[in-house]
């Protein structure tokens, strides 16, 4: 991943056009094709590689910039739908300071989360007034994500339909034809960045490789040996699942928001948070799923595979960022209505500030 960072920096500024012609695995042709492009994340770190010459700090600046820029938008998400800075705050921690992104931190495009959280501001202003340059913003974010990783590409494309529905019908307006045709126009012109470079991996073929097994559901609730909670919990080898006994309780106190919650984009960020946090956790259980030593039976993820050409997203426990996102919302939301405006918020926002990644932190020993 690091080499492929410094050979876009390199290409960037001699060939562009033959970005995906590495020097890797000769004689093979356009190479690169072989792992993600890494474009998106290559371009923020360009200048540190065409500086230093350093693929290794430029590959640490990356990450340094996907875990901050994940919590910092998130932060904009939750603050422009409850005006509420702690609870914004928090929710960024969550979002971007957790088991997963602490177990994927030596695969940088699995932790550049960033673009999710922009999408949604944007489909907020876009549900609140349909003009092209919202939709436009929409389009652009996901386009963002989907290139920063070939499993972002597959989730994003599998839950922004829902989420522009849920966008409407939570915030109990209906789309107009000016809404459609900004809509289409806009994933038009972002499509055309994807098209380009997601068409060596069509010409060359996606992988038909084995799908991974799923994740036994009762991880959610499994953390990491030697973490805050291993000593009273069932631990998990990885804890890449668990959400914190804090966090959870944050994400409980979000859903208790949402049924409160009449109508508006506070509702529909809720519904959207809910539904993607669900589809995550289901999906990551595989096309087998199970519950402790009980089998649950098949998983709607069979149904991916048989219609769908996601075999090569054969990682399927990569499925739980979806529930990281999903979580990261109900929490923020969760913190907006339990912080609130009283006198003890700056309290708890330092306590939790410190507990809310604390808890979900382990020495993983992994990568």
């Amino acid at each position: 991943l690091a080499y492929i960072l410094a050979w876009n920096a390199h290409q960037f500024v001699t060939s562009p056009f033959q970005l995906f012609d590495a020097n890797s695995f000769y004689p093979w042709r356009q190479s690169l094709s072989f792992a993600d492009h890494l474009v998106p994340e290559s371009i923020m770190v360009a200048p540190v590689q065409w500086a230093t010459g350093n693929p290794i700090l430029g590959y640490n600046v990356a990450v340094f910039l996907g875990l901050v820029m994940s919590a910092w938008f998130m932060r904009w998400l939750i603050l422009e739908t409850t005006g509420n800075g702690k609870a914004a705050l928090l929710a960024g921690l969550v979002y971007a300071f957790n088991g997963f992104t602490l177990v994927e931190a030596n695969r940088v495009q699995v932790i550049h989360l960033q673009w999710w959280p922009v999408a949604l501001v944007f489909l907020g202003r876009f549900a609140a007034e349909p003009l092209f340059k919202w939709a436009m913003g929409f389009g652009t974010a996901l386009a963002l994500q989907g290139l920063s990783g070939s499993y972002y590409l597959a989730f994003s494309a599998l839950v922004a339909p829902f989420w522009l529905v849920l966008a409407f019908v939570g915030s109990a307006k209906r789309p107009t034809f000016r809404a459609a045709r900004a809509l289409a126009a806009a994933a038009l012109l972002a499509a055309i960045p994807t098209v380009l470079l997601i068409l060596p991996y069509l010409l060359r073929g996606l992988p038909r490789s084995r799908v991974s097994g799923g994740v036994n559901l009762l991880t959610y609730l499994a953390p990491a040996p030697g973490s805050l909670w291993s000593s009273v919990l069932a631990i998990d080898p990885l804890g890449r699942e668990f959400k914190g006994l804090f966090g959870l309780a944050l994400m409980a106190v979000g859903l208790l928001a949402l049924l409160r919650t009449r109508r508006g984009w506070a509702r529909a960020l809720g519904l959207i948070a809910l539904v993607t946090a669900l589809a995550g956790v289901t999906f990551s259980l595989g096309d087998q799923m199970s519950v402790g030593r009980s089998s649950l039976g098949p998983g709607p993820q069979r149904i991916l595979l048989r219609y769908l050409p996601l075999e090569g997203l054969r990682h399927t426990p990569r499925f739980n960022a979806l529930a990281v996102l999903g979580g990261a919302i109900l929490a923020g939301l969760g913190a907006a209505r339990l912080l609130g405006r009283s006198k003890a918020a700056e309290a708890a926002l330092v306590a939790l500030g410190v507990l809310l990644p604390l808890e979900q932190w382990s020495d993983t020993g992994y990568g």
